[in-house]
């Protein structure tokens, strides 16, 4: 088993978001501030996930942040941004490092001893949700990533 080498990622210190405020975005959102990272990030909407961001103190801009862009030393975006967003475009320009969300989930996912991923068409956020309510309730401390909020873990 391989796992992912966090202090090999702390050589990103400012990663920037784009597409924050999905569920899944703001999850490794906040896995990474979490872990000590300086996270920024932008979305074309605001939303209770952008307004919790921000109150957990990730700076989230609702429109376009070239400027939190321009000093990042990596760039995740979402399934969502197209290629012609103005942010992905520029952050190619600066040649800065750039990566999907899958794949980065895929890389912080390395970081954990044991992963249990729930795939399908349909009930994966169920399962998922009931799998983490089973740990929650047996007084474990999982590292949650699901496509929902859970009222027990909503802060």
């Amino acid at each position: 088993m391989v796992l992912a080498n966090i202090e090999e990622l702390k050589q990103y210190k400012n990663i920037h978001m784009i597409g924050i405020g999905g569920i899944s975005m703001s999850g490794i959102a906040e896995i990474l501030k979490f872990w000590g990272f300086h996270v920024t990030g932008s979305d074309v909407n605001a939303s209770e996930t952008t307004d919790r961001l921000i109150k957990s103190g990730i700076h989230v801009v609702i429109g376009h942040d070239l400027e939190s862009l321009q000093k990042a030393d990596l760039v995740i975006y979402s399934a969502a941004i197209k290629p012609t967003d103005i942010e992905l475009v520029r952050a190619k320009e600066l040649n800065l490092p750039i990566v999907d969300r899958g794949t980065f989930l895929g890389q912080i996912t390395k970081a954990f001893r044991n992963s249990i991923c729930i795939s399908g068409t349909h009930g994966k956020t169920t399962t998922t949700s009931m799998i983490s309510m089973c740990f929650l309730e047996a007084h474990k401390d999982p590292s949650i990533q699901v496509g929902a909020y859970l009222k027990p873990i909503r802060r």
